[in-house]
C-alpha cells in the first residue's frame, strides 16, 4: 500500500517542482527570487525524501516474497532513481542571471 501512496507523490512533487522553478526564473522583484529558489530547494528535498522511500519500501517488498508485487521492483527502484537524480539536480540547479541577490533594475 505504501508503494503505491508514495508512487502517486511522485507526479505532486515534480509539478511543485516546475511551478516552483517557473516562478524562480520570472519573479521579480529580485528578493523574491531568493524566495522561490528556496521553494526549488524545498521540492528538491521533498524529492530526496520520496525517492528514500520509495527505495526503501521497495526493499522491504522485495524481502517480503508473498507479495504479487515482485516483478514491479526493478521499475521501482528505476523510478527511485530518477525521482533521486531530480531532486539532486534541483538542489544544485544553475542560477539564472541576473543571481537572485542582484536587482534588474540596478544600471550598474
Amino acid at each position: 500500500m505504501w508503494i503505491v501512496l508514495l508512487t502517486l507523490l511522485v507526479p505532486l512533487v515534480g509539478v511543485a517542482l516546475l511551478v516552483a522553478d517557473a516562478w524562480r526564473q520570472t519573479a521579480l522583484p529580485f528578493h523574491t527570487r531568493k524566495v522561490w529558489t528556496h521553494a526549488v530547494q524545498g521540492a528538491s528535498v521533498l524529492s530526496l525524501i520520496l525517492a528514500a522511500g520509495l527505495a526503501g519500501t521497495s526493499i522491504i517488498v522485495a524481502l517480503d516474497e508473498t507479495q504479487p508485487w515482485l516483478l514491479l521492483l526493478p521499475l521501482q527502484g528505476i523510478l527511485a532513481f530518477i525521482v533521486g537524480g531530480t531532486g539532486y539536480l534541483g538542489l544544485h540547479v544553475p542560477r539564472s542571471w541576473p543571481k537572485d541577490t542582484e536587482d534588474w533594475d540596478d544600471p550598474a
